[in-house]
């Protein structure tokens, strides 16, 4: 995968730990919902991450990420405290399959549910729904800690104001102040159901649902729409903190060539580690996004030897597998050596 040049064009501020940052060129092509990886130069080293771009390319918007401080957090810190406009990036093209079409003519109702930074995905469907689907309800159920923390507040309050028939949020949040008087506590199973019941005309069973945030939010989300019934294919999802488990007992130490962008690499993948995170320890740099096997950024061909894919992954089809394809964030090595091409 190729990367791009793009340069920061201004920095916003969110709120107290959330920053957006607003991308030149300002026609880069991508879908509402998807992410960019982008790699920072932070004090001579080489760092990748992977955030949301909050922006609605249908209104002509920038392209902009939205970037939360995360307590240790090394680049989501230098983003909130030290970038400026006129620093210059690299970032492979927009991925992830978190998306939504829109489509003038569907008349559609969706509910929502973001927590924390999970709202910025959501924020670019959300504007890009309302512009161009006139026929389309909202619902945004939006958890954070307290009023300070609330990303996009304003925008969300006008955008409440100009379709008031259409749009709908309700904040929740688990430690407010005093003078708060919305809903108060931390999102549950149970509260999932009684949320639901506010969203005036809610057919639960013909929503669609879009859900993001940490896992445990997700989970609590995701079992209280179980007791619904609602139909696994109208429940999509994306993880803001996605991890790899290494549920592969069957793995070896392996020594792994990597062929990617006319280079080889000859790395040692101990047991029980994917091939991506020995590569990292190795400094090699070969392209990744979510590290979670949701997207396909880390997609490459096993051409020697095997390797094994953990079944959490959900970006290969079974005829990629078929043809040889792997993933290295959720790849384990099973023969002594393996030969992998990126392309």
């Amino acid at each position: 995968m190729n990367q791009i040049k793009v340069k920061i064009k201004e920095v916003i501020r969110e709120t107290a730990d959330a920053v957006s940052i607003v991308l030149d060129p300002a026609d880069l092509n991508y879908k509402p919902g998807q992410f960019l990886t982008l790699t920072f130069n932070i004090a001579g080293e080489q760092v990748q991450r992977s955030y949301s771009l909050s922006s609605a390319q249908a209104l002509n918007e920038p392209p902009t990420i939205t970037v939360k401080k995360v307590a240790g957090g090394k680049v989501s810190t230098y983003i909130n405290d030290t970038i400026t406009a006129g620093t210059e990036l690299e970032s492979f093209a927009p991925l992830g399959n978190f998306t939504i079409e829109p489509k003038s003519s569907q008349t559609r109702q969706i509910v929502m549910f973001g927590a924390g930074s999970g709202i910025t995905p959501l924020m670019s469907m959300i504007k890009t729904l309302l512009a161009l689907e006139p026929n389309t309800k909202i619902a945004l159920l939006y958890a954070n800690s307290n009023e300070d923390s609330i990303i996009f507040y304003n925008q969300l309050e006008q955008l409440q104001k100009l379709h008031a028939n259409r749009f709908q949020v309700i904040h929740i949040l688990s430690k407010p102040s005093s003078n708060w008087v919305g809903l108060t506590g931390r999102i549950n199973k149970d509260m999932v159901l009684q949320l639901i019941e506010q969203i005036p005309v809610v057919y639960a069973n013909k929503a669609a649902y879009y859900i993001c945030g940490p896992d445990g939010f997700m989970n609590e989300v995701k079992s209280g729409l179980s007791l619904l019934k609602i139909d696994s294919t109208n429940i999509h999802f994306e993880s803001f903190n996605l991890t790899k488990g290494s549920d592969d007992n069957t793995s070896i130490d392996s020594e792994v060539t990597i062929k990617y962008r006319k280079s080889t690499h000859v790395i040692h993948v101990p047991a029980g580690k994917t091939i991506l995170e020995s590569a990292q320890a190795a400094k090699v740099n070969i392209p990744y996004s979510c590290q979670g096997g949701v997207c396909s950024a880390c997609m490459g061909r096993c051409t020697s030897g095997k390797v094994k894919v953990s079944d959490e992954q959900s970006a290969l089809s079974s005829g990629e597998i078929d043809n040889g394809y792997i993933l290295t964030c959720l790849g384990y090595a099973l023969t002594p050596k393996v030969e992998i091409a990126i392309e």
